[in-house]
Parts: structure tokens; sequence; C-alpha cells
């Protein structure tokens, strides 16, 4: 995010509106992964409530590079919704965001190096390669609005990228559901593409919350049609 300009009052439901969405993305992502981040760190294994990971290189080398980012962006979040003209945080704010404009393709690279060794089907791999593709979209549809001092729409697209990138959160709360609906079967790319849908579902709430669905409307949809056209043409049941 670069300085942006004063928000009037029409303006701060977006920013309270992102506000809780920003806390509550960032809560979930947190309290998913802190129990086996904790194992980790205290016992030397990756445990996942009893269930223990393997390819541990790619857990680490991820972790070790997502907890700084994921506080990187909070803060900067955090500066963005709160700066106001002539603040030192406005000047903070420019140079943390080209900061992580240059931190963020290494470490979506580091992701992509764990998500091909960790998870074990192409389906479920090109579910993960389509939600990051969408953040890159995102990210660069972000530095645009802001290179043309559009900072609304740079404030919607850097919240679009920051919930996506919880997918892997959100599809660990959306298992449970999963296996309600169609009990104990081997994963399938169905879970991840439902978890997409949740997630898209989720970013057209907060759009429509905040009054900026119709500036939104056009990149949501072609971003969630592929992704709906995908989940019906997927075999169904998953098996």
């Amino acid at each position: 995010m670069a300085i942006a300009k004063p928000m009037g009052s029409s303006n701060k439901r977006v920013r309270i509106v992102y506000a809780i969405a920003t806390v509550e993305t960032s809560l979930l992502i947190l309290l998913i992964f802190m129990q086996p981040v904790y194992t980790r760190l205290v016992g030397g294994i990756w445990d996942r409530y009893g269930s223990l990971l393997k390819w541990t290189l790619s857990l680490d080398v991820h972790v070790l590079f997502a907890i700084p980012f994921l506080l990187l962006l909070i803060l900067q979040f955090i500066l963005g919704f709160i700066q106001k003209p002539g603040q030192v945080s406005n000047r903070i704010h420019r140079r943390l965001g080209l900061f992580i404009l240059l931190y963020t393709p290494v470490f979506l690279a580091i992701t992509i190096w764990n998500v091909s060794v960790r998870v074990p089907y192409l389906l479920l791999q090109l579910t993960f390669y389509f939600v990051i593709i969408y953040i890159v979209f995102f990210l660069i549809r972000g530095y645009r609005a802001i290179k043309n001092k559009d900072y609304l729409k740079h404030m919607d697209s850097m919240l679009g990228a920051f919930v996506l990138s919880g997918i892997a959160a959100t599809a660990r709360l959306v298992y449970p559901l999963y296996i309600l609906i169609y009990g104990h079967i081997p994963i399938s790319a169905i879970w991840l593409i439902s978890t997409a849908i949740f997630l898209y579902t989720k970013l057209f709430l907060i759009y429509a919350l905040a009054g900026r669905l119709k500036q939104n409307i056009l990149v949501w949809l072609m971003q969630a049609v592929p992704i709906f056209l995908i989940y019906v043409v997927l075999p169904w049941p998953p098996n």
C-alpha cells in the first residue's frame, strides 16, 4: 500500500469493514497454524493435532518466511487504515509497501515449492496454483491502482489478495463440513474447490458490506466463475 488520501465519512465504512475482514483473516491463519508451529518449536516435530507431518524442510522454510510476512502485512494494513496526511506513518507505509512488493514473489515461490512437495495430487496442486495466480492478479491490480492514485481500488485489491492468501487455513476450517457431507473419504479436489468457493463468497460479502461490490464485481466474476465451473465438472461425489 502507498499513501492514501483522507477518508470521508462515506469511505469510513470501507475502512471499518476491511479492518474487520483483515482481523478475521489474520486470526484464522494464526489460530489454525499456531498449534503445529508450536509443536515444531517446542518438540521438534510437525504435529497437527496428533497427525505427524512429513517433508518438514519445505514446511520449515515456508513458516520461516510466512510468520514475518503475515506480521508485516498486518502492520501494513494497520498503517493504511490509521494514516492521515503528513504523518510519519505514511512514509513507513510507502517503504514497507515497497519491501512487501519485493518480498511477495519470494514467498509465493516458496509456497509453490511447498505445495508441489506436500500436496500429492496434481488437481489439488492446480487448485492452489489457481488461487496463487489470482493473488498475484490482485497484487498487480493494487500496484497499478496506487500508481494511478486510486486509493480505494488499491485497498480493494490488497484486501482481496489477503483474503485469498488464507486458503490453507480456510481449507482446515471447511474440512469438518466436508467430512460431514461426504464422510471419511480420500481427499479430493472438491475439498479445495469448495474452499475456494467459500473464500469468494466471503469476498463477495465483504465487498457488498463495504459498498464496493459494484467497483469489483467484474474482477470477482472473472475469478469466481472459473472456480464454480471447475466445481461443476469435477467428479461428483468426490472419490
